[in-house]
């Protein structure tokens, strides 16, 4: 016998020898790869554990994510507590183990209105609504006269018949301007013109 298969024999024999089951150490029954294990995840109401998996693969799932069911505040609660860590990012939710269905697929929230305390802003009463001709634009360049044809200028008439420049807009379409509310109600004048 040749000296190379004589050391396989012996190396082949030790390892027999101190195997886990020489030892008396369980063996491992689990014969699925390492990336196939069961992830072991918690359900809101279930006094066992779930196991994460692909929503498509849960039938427990599939029977509580409906339309209809989504418009309770307690079912959309459950729905997002059973969601667990999947793959990068494809989402997996927590399903029973032993059943095909949730034991109570909701969960209770109740409301808590919060007292919010809004801060005073100490305002400036002798600048407040006036017009600045202070340069408001820092570090960039004004625009030149038909530069950016989609932006409007807002004009406004008072009581005098005086046209006024307040605010700005922009061209949505060809014969509508966007801008902000406060821009168009709750004046003391009207606006009768846009520049673009």
């Amino acid at each position: 016998m040749s000296s190379a298969v004589l050391l396989l024999l012996v190396c082949g024999c030790a390892l027999a020898v101190l195997s886990p089951v020489a030892y008396g150490a369980p063996m491992d029954t689990d014969d699925r790869p390492v990336w196939d294990s069961i992830r072991l995840c918690d359900i809101p109401n279930e006094p066992n554990p779930g196991q994460c998996m692909l929503p498509a693969e849960c039938v427990a799932y599939g029977k509580i994510n409906d339309v209809s069911s989504l418009s309770s505040i307690e079912r959309f609660s459950f729905i997002k507590q059973i969601q667990c860590n999947g793959s990068d990012t494809v989402p997996y939710v927590c399903c029973p183990r032993n059943s095909d269905a949730y034991r109570e697929p909701y969960v209770n929230e109740t409301m808590v209105p919060k007292n919010r305390v809004a801060s005073r802003i100490a305002f400036d009463a002798d600048s407040c609504g006036i017009q600045s001709y202070v340069a408001k634009i820092r570090g960039g360049q004004l625009a030149e006269i038909d530069e950016f044809p989609w932006m409007a200028m807002l004009l406004y008439e008072r009581d005098n018949n005086a046209p006024t420049q307040g605010c700005g807009g922009a061209l949505i379409s060809r014969t509508y301007v966007i801008t902000a509310a406060h821009c168009v109600t709750g004046k003391n004048f009207q606006q009768t013109k846009g520049r673009l």
